[in-house]
């Protein structure tokens, strides 16, 4: 098993799980919120 390629899957899942929260949380308050 490959030590990195599991970094780079968690990191990946972890940056698609905050983009997706962020946009949720954008669209409930229905608030522009700044991109980083």
């Amino acid at each position: 098993m490959s030590f990195s390629k599991t970094t780079s899957l968690a990191s990946l899942a972890l940056t698609g799980l905050f983009v997706v929260f962020k946009f949720a949380l954008a669209s409930t308050t229905e608030t522009p919120a700044p991109i980083e």
